[in-house]
């Protein structure tokens, strides 16, 4: 993805350009994320084969269809430590949900899309 005409070079991309920063900051106005959790070990159908695992996937996701929220804040306790004496222990606690607002196909397209078939 780093070799793509539209970031590699200066002309285009800037001083955000992959030949400078080795990496992309973003792809036409959309902010990238590179993730270790992205497996590059698949066929170029995007699912680990018993040959060919040579590819990686693209995921993109409308950060517009989700929303993120606090079920209950934080909560903090601190207490006597169970296994020592004259110790605390600190325990902390908070619910957070993520959940999807914008139906699949509904307002202009997919909320995710996977790219498969990409070499590494």
């Amino acid at each position: 993805m780093a070799s793509l005409a539209q970031v590699e070079t200066m002309d285009v991309a800037g001083p955000r350009a992959t030949v400078f920063a080795g990496t992309i900051d973003q792809l036409l106005g959309y902010p990238v994320v590179i993730s270790g959790e992205v497996r590059d070990d698949v066929a170029n159908t995007g699912i680990n084969a018993v040959a060919g695992n040579n590819f990686t996937t693209t995921i993109l996701v409308n950060r517009n269809a989700f929303i993120w929220g606090e079920r209950r804040k934080l909560q903090v306790k601190l207490v006597d430590a169970p296994w020592a004496i004259e110790e605390k222990a600190v325990y902390a606690a908070e619910r957070i949900d993520w959940i999807q607002v914008q139906a699949s196909g509904a307002g202009g397209g997919e909320p995710c899309v996977i790219g498969i078939n990409q070499a590494n």
